[in-house]
């Protein structure tokens, strides 16, 4: 693996609308097919180069993406993830949002929230939502404070 595709997949060179604002209900592009010249009636090149190898950086994340879109074919919905958020919401929007890229850079639906007034809500939220996994998010602040403690109560509850 190239460097290039090495910083591509941790998400250090961003794709948008790939690895970066993803948009998990996007409908496919369409493509054209080109035919082929008729053989025979090719010109004869007046030099021959050994092409470049054909590389998409957002390959990985498409087959990502595939696999997610045959989960929802066959079940009726995406693999889900709850974005536990703790806190105020300027403690968690920075990480929020970098969850819910990198989760649905993967296609994972991210199940969104304006935070929680106490442990109990975060639990039945995460019930409600339907996923089996659940991300803290906020700051390191919070987190000190208040991460084990939603951990516990999230994890009393894994369904």
């Amino acid at each position: 693996m190239s460097e290039r595709q090495q910083a591509a997949a941790r998400r250090k060179d961003a794709i948008t609308g790939t690895s970066d604002y993803p948009n998990l209900s996007e409908t496919p592009a369409a493509t054209i097919n080109i035919a082929k010249a008729t053989p025979g009636k090719e010109p004869t090149p007046a030099i021959t180069v050994q092409a470049l190898p054909r590389i998409r950086l957002a390959e990985p994340f498409e087959r990502l993406r595939d696999a997610s879109d045959r989960i929802l074919e066959k079940t009726g919905t995406r693999p889900k993830v709850f974005l536990a958020n703790l806190g105020k919401v300027s403690d968690f929007s920075a990480r929020t949002t970098y969850a819910k890229n990198f989760y649905e850079a993967g296609g994972f639906e991210a199940i969104n929230n304006e935070g929680f007034k106490d442990r109990a809500d975060i639990v039945a939220a995460f019930k409600m939502s339907g996923a089996r996994l659940a991300c803290l998010c906020s700051s390191d602040k919070v987190y000190a404070s208040e991460a084990a403690d939603a951990a516990k109560a999230l994890w009393v509850w894994v369904p």
